[in-house]
């Protein structure tokens, strides 16, 4: 049964002719110099330019009445027609702006029909020496539901510098007729820029309602029509004349790193696109080389250490990552990971050789499962007792949460609040010169 009827007298167009419709950010590998502007506009609007400059020198200007017509530095977008029906069709366009200054405020622009359209604050990320302290947010599986905006909407209390979501974002299963869940699931994040009066970039791993199949069952998929591949550039390539760009929606990988000041966060693919053993091995191991005096974490989606486990379908992606991507945390001295799915809250001992260490704080810890805004899994409900099987388990419940991760010079806090944005359980403490090489 198709829904387009409905969706016609049910919606309106999201993205009208000649406006905006959302501006959010997406962040290459090196986030101290570097962000990438994705804009929506109506299918009218084939491009557009960015122009920035930081912000003490513009205001500055603006006081003496000699504020430029058009920002000084100009950025061309690369721009992708979504051809959807016609309350979902839009222009999604991606400046890639680089050789930015670390830890600094830049005010930017948004031109096209030969003025300015929009404008905003962005706050680069600072570099390993921490030039100030960071606050981010974790979680994942989020949706639309009224839970998801109510756990977002705890967020505008942080002063958050990065928002990761660990896959399973607007629940479009990868159909490009649920575009606008994905129009709900940005509109929650663009309150938060609303609040803190500044663009906090995003960052995003691949879950199995993002690309429409389960992990290990490689379903059919084109890249460059799903949403989340096209939506959110997360990289870069260089161009022949030696500039940075995103690369196009076919060409984006399914997995990435990010650095985040003294820490470098990986973003893994668990059994979607790519298997876990092969590329994705060899890729952690020659970032954690790369970033050795940076403290290092990962995030994805299926969990191998899960609160509580009843779907088959998950069980040879687990398999895999106990046999491949555990041993490799460990001998990367990764301090932590955060793994999503099953749609609880979890945090692990230490885990040591593969199995939890009881003693002391010596190990990887494992946070989750990714409980943002849906109903929790129904493994810990009517008093059944399969939950934490493999005893690595610290501490579950079925409470939905988003972690916020504290980082300064000498420690990571790890703390989750709950849709109230009440802290539900005490917060946890890793030492950074523990895990700098």
């Amino acid at each position: 049964m198709s829904t387009r009827l409905t969706r016609y007298f049910t919606f309106d167009t999201v993205c009208q002719e000649g406006q905006i419709c959302h501006l959010y950010a997406t962040l290459p590998e090196e986030t101290e110099t570097g962000v990438i502007f994705n804009i929506h506009t109506g299918p009218d609007v084939t491009s557009l330019t960015v122009g920035y400059e930081e912000k003490p020198k513009y205001e500055e200007s603006k006081a003496k009445g000699e504020a430029p017509q058009v920002l000084p530095n100009i950025v061309k977008a690369d721009s992708y027609y979504i051809d959807i029906e016609t309350r979902g069709a839009r222009y999604v366009h991606h400046a890639y702006i680089s050789n930015l200054q670390p830890n600094t405020t830049y005010y930017f622009e948004v031109y096209y029909n030969n003025k300015a359209q929009r404008n905003g604050t962005y706050v680069t990320l600072p570099t390993k020496n921490l030039e100030r302290n960071l606050t981010i947010a974790v979680g994942g599986d989020a949706g639309t539901t009224t839970k998801a905006q109510k756990m977002t909407a705890a967020l505008e209390n942080y002063p958050l510098d990065a928002i990761i979501v660990g896959g399973d974002l607007a629940y479009d299963n990868g159909m490009k007729s649920c575009y606008y869940s994905w129009d709900l699931f940005l509109g929650m994040f663009e309150k938060i820029n609303q609040k803190l009066e500044r663009v906090v970039p995003l960052i995003f791993s691949v879950g199995n309602h993002d690309i429409g199949f389960n992990a290990y069952q490689d379903g059919p998929f084109d890249k460059s029509i799903n949403s989340y591949y096209v939506y959110f550039p997360q990289g870069s390539e260089t161009t022949a004349d030696g500039t940075l760009k995103a690369p196009a929606p076919k060409d984006r990988a399914s997995y990435g790193y990010h650095t985040l000041g003294n820490t470098v966060h990986m973003s893994l693919d668990s059994g979607y696109e790519l298997r876990l053993p092969g590329e994705q091995v060899d890729f952690v191991n020659k970032i954690s080389a790369k970033y050795q005096d940076r403290v290092r974490m990962a995030n994805f989606h299926v969990p191998m250490f899960p609160a509580c486990f009843d779907n088959p379908s998950d069980v040879d992606m687990a398999a895999d990552a106990l046999n491949y991507w555990g041993p490799l945390f460990e001998n990367n001295n990764f301090a932590s990971v955060f793994e999503n799915h099953k749609h609880l809250y979890k945090k692990t001992f230490p885990i040591k050789d593969g199995h939890p260490n009881y003693e002391n704080d010596d190990g990887v810890v494992y946070f989750g499962d990714g409980n943002w805004g849906i109903s929790a899994d129904a493994c810990l409900i009517n008093g059944q007792t399969n939950g934490n099987h493999t005893g690595a388990i610290e501490v579950y419940s079925d409470m939905n949460h988003v972690w916020i991760l504290e980082i300064n010079p000498e420690n990571l806090t790890y703390f989750a609040i709950n849709p109230s944005g009440e802290i539900f359980d005490k917060k946890y403490n890793l030492t950074v010169s523990k895990y700098i090489n």
